[in-house]
């Protein structure tokens, strides 16, 4: 008999914030349906098999059937649902990977307090392309186990979505991708140690989401080979998943070599984060950039854990729980994205000591990164306006610092230390104008003008027009004959018709109509 059984329920839902929904959306619903067992094995007798799906935070697991050392057919298989409506459940879909995992329960030994379970082989999807209008995604799975080789791990995957999305989704909503690289330029003495990246993005309602990166200090790294991004925020993984294979760096992202032709330290994080954005979350995010600040604020300080009330209770609290060690601040000029047709900002930025008033230029009142830690990653700050800060949008602050950096954080300074990151969004913030659109707005600043008539040729014309002419003109002189009065008395050439021709222009204007 089986010591467990499956703990999901039939049908769940995300635990997502409250979104406000949209009465003519649908509500949706993800199917999955997984299968294993053909032709499986255990490392022990006794031990007992199964499936975990994990998705978000949404888990789900098989029954757990015990198997034997020797290859035989066994019925494993998770067939769940999970369904929502709001941006947030959409947002799951681009956040997280659908992760499949073939687990193995030892038998328990003597004096043994938990359960030892070994993973066999894990399996990562990526369910983004339902966003695209994908109804299913099928797929057979036949790999070997990492921890035993002689076990054969065969998979059935079928995950579907209905109804399917239509590619009008996308025409209202945008996929918004973080990508963090490394951060070149640290010393020895940061070497192993792990760190965390922390961004700020603006989304509607005054709600600002943290986006968190996890890295960790390596020495000589080389950024002119091809490399691997990997989902960043995943929790229910010990590994880390691959989301992006054979990235390569732009050639202003490479890391600069020292005098000696070596790479430098960095601390690499290749991770790269992707969100839904709503038309609400876009107009917000464009109105923080050309309202509020055009710099977004990108902290890094050295991973710690809070400092935790029960550990102090204990007497096992570090003094230094709870603050940020190696705190430094980049600063990413966005305004770039409120030009027409503009979908990516990527490139190099330095990297300076945090300071308060560095914070202040990009609009922030407090950290971004200390903030999270306390809130969550959904947080509701206030933003400093451009008339409220004379620097922000990049324009130089003579006010004196309010706070010190901190003389752990002097090496970004000292190094002259750069981070890589790049934010695009699938569909420009704003819309280049297509031609056609151009043709219609340059024929309304035209008005409309009568149609020039057609002129006929030949001899005939010709001739017919230089008479008309002649006769044109033979009118107007006949009329100043009849008009003329001659004098009486006795003749003089300045009473005489010529002359007042003459003397008035009309004779050589006569003469200019011939």
């Amino acid at each position: 008999m089986s010591r467990r059984t499956s703990q999901a329920t039939s049908r769940a839902s995300f635990k997502s914030p409250p979104v406000q929904r949209d009465p003519n959306m649908k509500e949706t619903v993800i199917s999955f349906n997984i299968k294993g067992g053909q032709n499986l094995s255990a490392t022990k007798d006794g031990s007992e098999m199964f499936l975990r799906l994990s998705f978000g935070s949404f888990t789900a697991e098989s029954e757990y059937i015990e198997a034997k050392t020797e290859a035989s057919n066994v019925k494993l298989a998770v067939k769940e649902e999970i369904s929502g409506t709001n941006t947030a459940f959409y947002d799951n879909l681009v956040r997280f990977p659908l992760t499949i995992s073939l687990l193995e329960m030892l038998p328990k030994e003597k004096k043994q307090k938990e359960d030892k379970i070994i993973c066999h082989r894990e399996v990562h999807r990526d369910l983004s392309p339902f966003l695209k209008g994908k109804r299913k995604i099928s797929e057979s799975v036949r790999e070997v186990s990492k921890e035993a080789p002689n076990i054969q791990v065969n998979l059935e995957i079928s995950v579907s979505i209905s109804p399917e999305l239509k590619p009008e989704f996308l025409e209202k909503n945008r996929i918004m991708t973080l990508r963090l690289i490394h951060a070149s330029g640290v010393p020895d003495s940061w070497l192993g140690s792990s760190f965390n990246a922390c961004l700020p993005i603006q989304k509607e309602e005054n709600e600002t989401a943290a986006v968190k990166f996890s890295g960790k200090a390596e020495g000589a790294f080389n950024t002119s080979e091809k490399m691997s991004l990997y989902w960043s925020g995943l929790k229910n993984t010990t590994e880390k998943i691959i989301s992006k294979e054979n990235y390569k760096l732009p050639e202003n992202g490479a890391a600069p070599a020292n005098s000696d032709g070596e790479c430098p330290n960095a601390i690499v994080f290749s991770s790269e984060r992707k969100m839904i954005m709503s038309a609400d979350d876009c107009r917000a995010f464009e109105a923080r950039i050309a309202k509020v600040s055009n710099l977004l604020p990108l902290e890094i300080s050295k991973y710690f854990h809070p400092f935790r009330k029960d550990a102090a209770k204990k007497g096992k609290a570090k003094p230094d729980d709870g603050e940020l060690h190696n705190h430094g601040i980049a600063l990413i000029n966005l305004e770039s994205l409120l030009y027409p047709g503009v979908k990516t900002v990527s490139g190099k930025f330095k990297v300076n000591p945090f300071t308060q008033n560095q914070l202040i230029r990009a609009g922030y009142g407090e950290s971004i990164t200390a903030s999270s830690c306390n809130s969550g990653t959904i947080l509701s700050m206030g933003s400093t306006s451009r008339n409220d800060s004379s620097s922000a949008g990049g324009v130089s602050d003579n006010r004196p610092e309010s706070r010190q950096a901190a003389q752990d954080a002097l090496p970004y300074k000292e190094l002259n230390s750069s981070v890589f990151f790049e934010i695009s969004f699938s569909r420009a913030l704003v819309d280049r104008a297509t031609l056609q659109d151009l043709d219609k707005n340059l024929a309304t600043l035209i008005p409309m003008r009568p149609k020039i008539p057609r002129k006929k040729y030949g001899a005939e014309i010709s001739v017919e027009e230089y008479k008309s002419q002649i006769t044109e003109v033979a009118k107007l002189v006949l009329a100043e004959i009849r008009a003329f009065a001659p004098s009486t008395k006795g003749e003089s050439f300045e009473k005489s018709l010529l002359y007042q021709l003459n003397r008035t222009g009309k004779h050589a204007q006569f003469h200019e109509n011939f």
